[in-house]
């Protein structure tokens, strides 16, 4: 995960055991329990997702909806390789999730060989490994903060994670005057969505705004070519809705 290659990857959201006994058995790199938004954010329902999951190839990733210590240690304890922790907006906030994701010296950790993680105590590691940590880039501020954040020692990825739907505005109008430079695009369907959104940007002369246009739909997946004609980037973010590439 932390080469420069592409990496693919799909979130879960469904709170679903059994899609993520079925996503672990696909070649992803990287699958995203998603415990801010989705369906599992009970930690009994993280728990039985991440035991589903098995022995995958894949990275096991979870989005906690507030990084507390107690869900920082829970999740890595129960079998997750990283952690997105949403809002990050300054560098103290990376480094504070850093401290509970990481045994001393390096942080606060707690240890036990008896957790999912080291086999319940059958498969110690001589050391244990560096969780991944995705650092979640939403607001202006942390937008001014990018360079400061990408630089604190323990961060992996920056995830650019405020969405909006294409027809916003509103929104982007906002963004614009704040100096954001992205815009995540959820619920694309087809080239025509991405294409109102670029006429809007330039309509109001901004001139330096990338757009990721999110793929959530099948209309989406068949228009993906000249989706890229007027976006700057994809993401597939629903691989749990059956859709085929």
């Amino acid at each position: 995960m932390r080469s420069p290659d592409l990496k693919l990857g799909t979130f879960l959201s469904l709170g679903s055991p059994t899609v993520a006994e079925v996503c672990g058995k696909y070649p992803f790199d990287w699958i995203l329990i998603d415990c801010e938004h989705g369906a599992g954010a009970s930690e009994d329902a993280l728990f039985r997702t991440l035991q589903a999951m098995g022995p995958t190839h894949a990275k096991k990733i979870v989005r906690l909806g507030e990084p507390s210590h107690a869900q920082i240690q829970h999740a890595l304890d129960w079998g997750a390789d990283g952690l997105m922790i949403p809002h990050v907006d300054a560098p103290d906030v990376a480094r504070r999730a850093l401290e509970s994701m990481l045994y001393p010296p390096a942080g606060r950790r707690g240890y036990s060989r008896s957790v999912r993680a080291f086999g319940y105590g059958t498969a110690l590691p001589e050391t244990p490994p560096k969780p991944i940590l995705y650092a979640q880039i939403e607001t202006a501020e942390a937008v001014e903060n990018v360079d400061a954040i990408a630089a604190v020692d323990g961060v992996d990825v920056l995830f650019v994670g405020q969405s909006v739907d294409p027809g916003a505005d509103a929104f982007l109008a906002e963004t614009a005057e704040l100096g954001g430079n992205v815009v995540a695009a959820s619920f694309v369907r087809n080239h025509e969505d991405v294409r109102t959104l670029r006429d809007f940007i330039d309509s109001i002369g901004y001139e330096h705004v990338e757009i990721i246009a999110k793929i959530e739909n099948q209309s989406g997946v068949d228009d993906m070519d000249l989706i890229m004609d007027y976006a700057d980037g994809i993401m597939v973010a629903r691989g749990d809705m059956g859709v085929e590439i």
